[in-house]
Formats: structure tokens, C-alpha cells, sequence
């Protein structure tokens, strides 16, 4: 099956725009930390539950971000292996 130039531009768009996404979600993280705190304030960050599952797949997609473009530094990492070497 061949793709149309409409089909790749539209799987290249969905890539950025899923990266664009956890990063707003990201700096909207960061800011709801920096407002309410971490965990010690009555209205914390981490005392409601939807923002610790939030949280929770921001981390899961960073990780996963991380695994395809830099796939190298985990395996040596993982292995115990010096980058210089790759």
C-alpha cells in the first residue's frame, strides 16, 4: 500500500504534535507545582489524585521520547558500557 503525500504529512504532523503536547503538559506540571507546592500545603500538587495520574504520563512519555531518540545512551548505560566507545 502506498502513502499519498497527504498521509505522510499527516503521520509527521501527529508525531510533533504528540511531542508538543507532553511538553505543554509539562510546563503546565511544572507551573501547578510551582503555585500549590509539592505535597506539605492543604491544596498540593500531589495530594489529588488526577494530578499524581497526570504526572504519571507525563513521566511515561518522556521516558518513552527518550528510548527512541537517544536509544544508545540507555544500552550503554543498561550495559555499563563508555559512550566513547560507541
Amino acid at each position: 500500500m502506498a502513502y499519498d503525500m497527504v498521509d505522510v504529512i499527516i503521520i509527521a504532523d501527529s508525531h510533533y504534535v504528540g511531542v508538543s503536547q507532553v511538553l505543554v503538559n509539562l510546563f503546565g506540571d511544572f507551573l501547578q507545582v510551582v503555585d500549590r507546592g509539592i505535597l506539605f500545603h492543604p491544596g498540593a500538587y500531589c495530594r489529588d489524585l488526577w494530578n499524581i495520574l497526570d504526572a504519571l504520563v507525563v513521566i511515561c512519555a518522556l521516558v518513552a521520547f527518550a528510548f527512541v531518540y537517544v536509544p544508545s545512551l540507555f544500552i550503554c548505560s543498561l550495559l555499563n558500557i563508555a559512550i566513547g566507545n560507541w
